[in-house]
């Protein structure tokens, strides 16, 4: 009896290895999305908050990763902060700092109208980071995700407005809201961060769609995945591409990309990524920094 089930769990090992080839294969080559699906439907998209899902979260926790990468979350924040304070410009006010560019003028004619000053920021960072968790990401990927999440968090926390969404999906996409602009930061959502116990393909375009048709084009995307989209009903690489373009042309796109292939990548996000080792700490940590500037020097450009 033993023996029957073993030889029946081989054979399905061996054809979902051989599916996963097959899958791998036609991403490469473009041809996944020319498959289509037996009764296809148009995709939609299914919105559910964290605390309603069903997931499996990963460590590190939100507090151990605040201990173990203390220094890079100083240097990450300590890049926002300066450029933040570059983009402050000079206000007339009845109260602040001394204008002294104006004291003579002052002093001469009793003119008071231009005697202070106050720092005004010119533009507000709008941040929409979406994270891959779907089954590809699994394991040591997963956890450089979160990493890079709270990471970005925490150095931008109390410099911007922040909205988090995880992503995966089958046939329809599903986005899973951590952290709405409006909603308070709560640690314990960013720890149920991991993958979906159901869902475990991803289907990036649409769930980038989904949130870009919401907003006017002042926010930024960051994208953190592996870069290998794929969904029932032959969704690939190609369909994935002219979505994610359509977004592009209103709204600037980044991707902080784990284990990626860099072809995939210039096909999806042009130039806009980085690509970074999930096994390698430091290179983590370089790219999140390579990374944090060239968004902040793009979006305020």
């Amino acid at each position: 009896h033993n023996s029957v089930k073993i030889a029946k769990l081989a054979k399905e090992v061996v054809e979902a290895k051989k599916e996963m080839q097959h899958r791998l294969s036609a991403i490469e080559n473009g041809d996944w999305f020319k498959r289509p699906a037996k009764n296809h439907k148009e995709r939609k998209v299914i919105e559910k908050k964290i605390e309603d899902e069903e997931m499996r979260p990963i460590k590190p926790s939100y507090q151990t990763i605040l201990t173990d990468y203390r220094n890079i979350i100083n240097k990450l924040s300590l890049i926002f902060r300066n450029f933040n304070n570059s983009l402050e410009i000079d206000k007339f006010s009845k109260r602040g700092r001394l204008n002294k560019n104006y004291i003579k003028t002052v002093m001469s004619n009793y003119k008071f109208k231009k005697c202070f000053t106050k720092k005004v920021r010119s533009k507000i960072l709008k941040l929409i980071i979406l994270v891959d968790i779907s089954g590809s990401m699994d394991g040591v990927k997963m956890k450089a995700a979160k990493v890079a999440l709270v990471l970005l968090v925490e150095a931008l926390k109390n410099l911007a407005q922040i909205k988090i969404i995880l992503f995966c999906g089958t046939m329809d996409a599903r986005n899973i809201i951590v952290k709405d602009f409006e909603d308070p930061f709560k640690e314990s959502n960013i720890d149920r961060f991991g993958r979906h116990k159901r869902d475990g393909s991803n289907l990036d375009g649409v769930s980038l769609s989904h949130e870009a048709a919401k907003y006017n084009g002042d926010e930024i995307f960051i994208v953190i995945s592996d870069g290998q989209p794929a969904g029932h009903g032959g969704y690939g690489i190609n369909e994935c591409v002219q979505e994610v373009q359509e977004v592009r042309k209103r709204f600037k796109v980044f991707a902080f990309s784990i284990d990626a292939r860099g072809e995939y990548l210039d096909k999806i996000y042009g130039k806009n990524y980085v690509l970074a080792q999930s096994r390698n700490d430091t290179d983590l940590m370089d790219k999140m920094v390579q990374f944090s500037k060239s968004v902040i020097k793009e979006y305020y450009r």
